[in-house]
């Protein structure tokens, strides 16, 4: 009974070595010393405000004076020293109104635009907290534009496929938590439609 025993404690023993030692060894450490057990899968969440300053939606050209935002959320697919390549989804919105004349004729109209995009995002940390990214995305964009011409209602629906570009940088608030500001250029597959120029800021939560 006695050798039952001291068999039983010396096999538990070693088990429990055995797993420290792979624990140790592994490259994947779960949660962080405050956090949650989520925080080292790198999935990032997103809501942006965005001001686009020159271009057209839905036929509405110019100088545009449009506000709008976008949602998303990103996931890493490869880091490599301080840099990481993401692939990122997002729901983009663009609003604009303009008055103009049309042949002598008043003309007041307004767009709206959403559009859903997917697309690859680099990020490099830096030490001072301060991170450049690029990012780029594709996909399908609906646009609608309705106005008035002296006195004659009119409205326009437009689906069609969108790209964009960003460039900008993140400042980290916390472990978790950093403000991003960006310049984006979107557009379209319209033939003659010039792209929309536009300023971002907002926030992004890492989880």
């Amino acid at each position: 009974m006695k050798r039952f025993a001291l068999a039983v404690a010396l096999s538990l023993c070693a088990t429990h070595v055995g797993a420290q030692d792979v624990s140790s060894g592994s490259s994947f450490k779960y949660g962080s010393s405050g956090g949650s057990v989520y925080s080292n899968y790198g999935s990032t969440v997103f809501v942006r405000g965005s001001y686009a300053f020159s271009g057209r939606i839905a036929g509405v050209s110019g100088s545009v004076d449009a506000p709008g935002g976008a949602v998303g959320i990103r996931w890493p697919l490869r880091r490599s020293g301080r840099s990481t390549i993401g692939v990122e989804t997002e729901l983009f919105y663009l609003r604009d109104s303009e008055s103009a004349l049309l042949a002598g004729s008043p003309v007041n109209a307004s767009a709206w635009g959403l559009t859903g995009l997917v697309g690859f995002r680099w990020d490099l940390k830096t030490d001072v907290g301060v991170n450049p990214f690029m990012s780029v995305g594709i996909g399908p964009s609906y646009q609608r534009a309705k106005g008035d011409v002296s006195g004659v209602t009119f409205s326009v629906d437009d689906f069609t496929f969108a790209y964009s570009g960003r460039a900008g940088a993140t400042i980290d608030l916390s472990d978790r938590l950093a403000l991003e500001t960006a310049y984006r250029y979107l557009g379209t597959s319209q033939a003659g439609t010039p792209g929309v120029h536009a300023g971002e800021i907002g926030l992004n939560l890492n989880f």
